[in-house]
């Protein structure tokens, strides 16, 4: 009877409150992208493989655009090749810097820096690419160390001439190699636990940070994953470590040096102006210049080394063309890029096909911006699908088959096409796209020239399915290296 009196007494109230709830809610939410409810407090999203899972079925149920919560966050996923371009335009769009919080506890404006956080990414984002510039100018270094990786892999492939080898293992350490020529100045001897240790541990990073993308999505619920924060901070004091030497080293040398390396441009930047980067800012630098120039291009190298072994005849006559254009003994060049359109061809095709970052690096909406029929508010997370735009049958003729010929004319010429979107669009353009493709390029041509790589007899037909990851691997596989022979 009480209870009855209560409810007559503050029931009205309870249902007006209710009624308000769910009108703001409406309002708040109209013209919002579609997705599913979740909870702000709760992150049921545990891992890359999880995730990868969840928004595949988001957009087959929601379709190109939808929308969903990751803790606290909000996340819009934007797919289809016009409304990705609709997108890009859009100056709100900011590179997703606040990911380094989840890489490294540093705080970066900390210990010495009078760098904000906003102005300490834009200057790193400016050293970045002043160095990768450097090292891309024509007849610099770039090319010189490319080279120079290959023929360590030349020893090791003809000192295994016959017998399966791990390939992904074997890219993996020639990548981390340039990248730290291109960083740190040196090369990892890999066959010294402290580099192979440093090379782990930034693969711990990659994985935990994964682009952007905090694993519980909430601060306040990190604790609860805290054997994994453990490992991971662990990560980040190793490589300080590791890193210390070589900064201490680097500030006594700099006036010495010709050619100047990410760490020393930092030191440079640092010395003739007002505003100082300091080593944790440097450590952040590091981070991300090994997180966007190595996995990425080590996923897509495995992906077109794959292809060459699943289809030998292409292998083959890839290894015509190069020969045929090429006369001499010596190795391939960045140079000789424009007369083998196949091979360009061929790799872009491989990018195409295995999608080897399949929703980009992250963006931060700044101001609220529409796409499509739908608004994406200020402070949303957003994702490009830019697999959407290489998978979409009306641009490509089977495109879930392997043809290098969509890249190609009929007179064998390379073509252009408006819906291949591997490092973004204009302005947004991947600073590492050209690096990328010059060592992706050069490592291929010159071991495919020097070597037929084959599938083992026990696994003749290597998998091409990926194994889910915000980075897209192909499964682990073995390659055969046979010595070409003079004409083939």
């Amino acid at each position: 009877m009480m209870i009855w009196e209560n409810f007559i007494l503050y029931g009205p109230y309870l249902i007006s409150a209710i009624v308000v709830l769910f009108t703001y809610y409406f309002l708040k939410n109209r013209g919002l992208p579609p997705g599913p409810f979740r909870w702000p407090f709760i992150a049921a999203i545990s891992n890359d493989k999880k995730l990868m899972i969840f928004l595949r079925n988001l957009e087959r149920k929601y379709g190109s655009i939808f929308r969903f919560r990751l803790g606290t966050q909000h996340v819009t996923v934007v797919g289809g090749l016009e409304n990705i371009k609709q997108v890009l335009e859009e100056e709100s769009l900011q590179p997703y810097r606040e990911w380094s919080t989840f890489i490294t506890p540093i705080q970066p404006s900390q210990g010495g820096s009078l760098l904000g956080n906003a102005e300490l990414w834009r200057t790193l984002e400016k050293l970045t690419e002043e160095t990768v510039d450097n090292f891309l100018k024509e007849g610099s270094s770039l090319e010189t160390t490319i080279l120079e990786e290959f023929r360590f892999l030349h020893s090791e492939l003809s000192a295994e001439k016959c017998r399966q080898i791990s390939m992904l293992n074997m890219i993996r350490e020639a990548v981390y190699n340039i990248v730290s020529a291109i960083t740190i100045g040196e090369r990892l001897e890999f066959d010294r636990p402290s580099c192979r240790r440093f090379k782990e541990c930034l693969q711990e990073i990659s994985k935990s940070g994964n682009f952007g993308i905090p694993e519980s999505g909430l601060s306040l619920l990190q604790h609860l994953s805290s054997t994994k924060s453990s490992k991971f901070r662990d990560s980040v004091k190793y490589i300080q470590e590791f890193l210390g030497p070589r900064l201490t080293n680097h500030k006594t040398s700099l006036i010495k040096k010709e050619l100047l390396d990410f760490v020393d441009v930092c030191l440079k930047y640092s010395a003739t102006e007002r505003k100082v980067v300091n080593d944790e800012d440097i450590l952040l630098g590091v981070i991300n210049l090994f997180i966007c120039g190595c996995e990425p291009t080590v996923s897509l190298m495995a992906w077109t080394f794959l292809m060459l072994i699943r289809y030998p005849e292409l292998q083959k006559k890839c290894r015509h063309v190069i020969k045929l254009q090429i006369k001499d003994d010596g190795c391939v060049s960045w140079g000789d890029r424009q007369k083998l359109p196949l091979i360009l061809a061929t790799i872009q095709e491989a990018q195409r096909f295995s999608n080897p970052v399949p929703y980009g690096y992250p963006y931060k909406v700044s101001s609220e911006l529409e796409v499509g029929d739908y608004r994406v508010p200020s402070g949303d997370l957003l994702l490009l699908n830019v697999q959407s735009c290489h998978m979409d049958y009306t641009y490509w003729k089977r495109p879930s088959e392997f043809r290098p010929e969509n890249f190609m004319d009929s007179d064998g010429k390379l073509i252009r096409h408006e819906a291949f979107l591997p490092y973004g669009l204009g302005r947004r353009t991947s600073n590492f796209n050209s690096f990328t493709d010059q060592i992706l390029f050069l490592l291929m041509t010159n071991i495919i020239n020097k070597f037929d790589l084959r599938a083992p007899e026990d696994n003749p037909n290597p998998s091409l399915t990926a194994e889910d990851s915000l980075i897209r691997y192909p499964k682990p596989f073995h390659v055969v290296p046979y010595p070409t022979k003079e004409g083939e």
